[in-house]
């Protein structure tokens, strides 16, 4: 099967960065395409990979190591296999300080795994890899979220349908580079292999953790469950009767694999928003998919044993795989998710540099109600900050304007536009 190349969205800020800065950082979860773009970007530098323990061992000796790259770019692959090379390649860039030294790639974050003692702050710029997003495959422009801001869509517009089967097909396949164009019917052949290669592999050689296999798969499935929701490790704890403790552990290794995130709470009061708990959402909706064995877009059309609210979750999933990839373009964008009571959410806040604020929920129906907008028009009139715009995403063909400043928007205009 013929690899596709895609174009990362990434790649620009790459290229800027490696002008700029002394180090660049390009960290992401396994196969999620950091190797590809450092080669389509065609840079002109040494390349090393640490998975090859040859050049593991080499990288042992840290001076006569780094030496060999005094006059050139070097790419190191996997950096978090040798955190003693961060010392070093500290000491260097302080004495030069000529930019694009070194580009390093982690599929692990080098800054949180046990032995790491240094950092490379204030030399390194950091890019944020991730899986796939529907408008990278589709050759589109990263700017539905700058859409949004400006309200730049016409009322009664209407895009391709995407429709509730094709939402499905997506969500099943999530943004792994490799199964773009695997048959449905293989998709959980590499998922398995992903889990099982992986994951399994990378939490033993990055964190503390001890693996038994049984236990993390347990642990992975309750994220898969509860990715969306408001973090609760006690909650997730009893889904696999393991200790609060350890599953603490497992959620914190699996940030440090880039395939958990924690989205933080926003509140009107800053100070008060330290105590809110943050959203926990797995990277990619594939993979949430394959974990709750979930392998057929027909098994979600009929209905699965998911509750409805874990349904929702799950699309929201897929969500989050389409705009976090824009929103890291932006060094100055948050992101956050808002929760008032059980009547007043909003699934994803954006704020942009100026402190305008951009609401996003998320509806599975092809039809939308009035109700669809209640959480977002309550936060407005309690928001007295900035512009809002609020915004509902669902899989049906129509843009139209619910009222000033709220907007159905079909999820297809996110790579349609």
């Amino acid at each position: 099967m013929m690899r596709t190349l895609y174009k990362r969205w990434a790649e620009e800020t790459l290229k800027n960065y490696v002008k700029l800065m002394r180090v660049v950082c390009v960290l992401g979860a396994r196969q999620c395409g950091k190797s590809t773009m450092l080669e389509n970007a065609q840079m002109e530098a040494q390349y090393r990979t640490l998975d090859d323990e040859s050049e593991l061992l080499a990288s042992q000796d840290t001076t006569f190591y780094l030496k060999q790259f005094e006059k050139d770019t070097v790419i190191i692959d996997e950096i978090q296999r040798a955190p003693n090379l961060i010392l070093g390649i500290k000491r260097i860039v302080d004495q030069n300080p000529q930019p694009g030294q070194f580009v390093l790639t982690g599929s692990a974050d080098y800054r949180k795994i046990p032995n790491a003692t240094e950092s490379l702050a204030g030399r390194a710029a950091v890019i944020r890899m991730r899986p796939l997003s529907q408008a990278e495959i589709r050759g589109a422009a990263p700017n539905f979220l700058l859409r949004l801001f400006s309200e730049s869509f016409s009322g009664n517009d209407r895009v391709e349908p995407l429709g509730k089967m094709k939402l499905f097909d997506l969500m099943l396949r999530g943004g792994f580079p490799e199964v773009q164009h695997f048959p449905q019917e293989q998709l959980s052949v590499w998922f398995s292999m992903y889990v099982q290669n992986q994951i399994m592999r990378d939490l033993s050689l990055s964190s503390s953790i001890r693996v038994r296999p049984n236990t993390v798969l347990q642990a992975l499935q309750a994220m898969a469950l509860y990715s969306c929701a408001v973090k609760n490790v006690g909650e997730l704890a009893q889904e696999t009767l393991v200790s609060r403790d350890t599953m603490d552990k497992y959620c914190s290794g699996m940030e440090t694999l880039f395939l958990l995130d924690e989205i933080p709470a926003w509140t009107f009061n800053p100070v008060a928003g330290l105590r809110k708990k943050p959203k926990l959402v797995m990277a990619d909706s594939g993979l949430v998919c394959h974990l709750l064995n979930i392998h057929h877009a027909e098994t979600l059309l009929k209905g699965t044993t998911l509750q409805e609210q874990q349904f929702g979750r799950l699309v929201e999933t897929w969500v989050y795989g389409q705009i976090a990839p824009e929103i890291d373009m932006h060094t100055d964008w948050r992101l956050f998710h808002y929760r008032a009571n059980e009547e007043t959410e909003i699934d994803f806040l954006v704020e942009n540099d100026r402190g305008e604020l951009l609401g996003l929920e998320v509806k599975s129906r092809e039809t939308l109600k009035s109700d669809d907008f209640k959480g977002l028009k309550k936060f407005r009139n309690a928001f007295n900050g900035a512009k809002f715009v609020g915004a509902v995403l669902y899989p049906g063909d129509k843009i139209f304007r619910q009222a000033d400043g709220f907007w159905a928007i079909p999820m297809s205009a996110m790579w349609h536009g």
